[in-house]
């Protein structure tokens, strides 16, 4: 199975950002599941398990599907 690399951005309400890359299965059938099933539980850093607002984005920066790359989502 092909996989895509991801880049997850993190931002609490508190001022925290930070930033990871993560290699995950490609998307196959709806890419709105893949999103939430396969990307979504790679969001956060732990900082903000307090209550504190989040806002997660997720851009597909690398696949074998050039038409992937730049899709992405987010999570307020």
């Amino acid at each position: 199975m092909s996989k895509v690399i991801v880049r997850i951005e993190n931002a609490y309400s508190d001022g925290h950002e930070s930033e990871a890359e993560v290699s995950v299965a490609a998307p196959h059938g709806d890419i709105e599941e893949w999103w939430q099933d396969e990307v979504f539980p790679h969001t956060g850093d732990g900082h903000g398990v307090d209550g504190l607002g989040s806002y997660y984005k997720a851009t597909i920066i690398r696949a074998d599907k050039k038409e992937l790359v730049g899709q992405s989502m987010e999570w307020a």
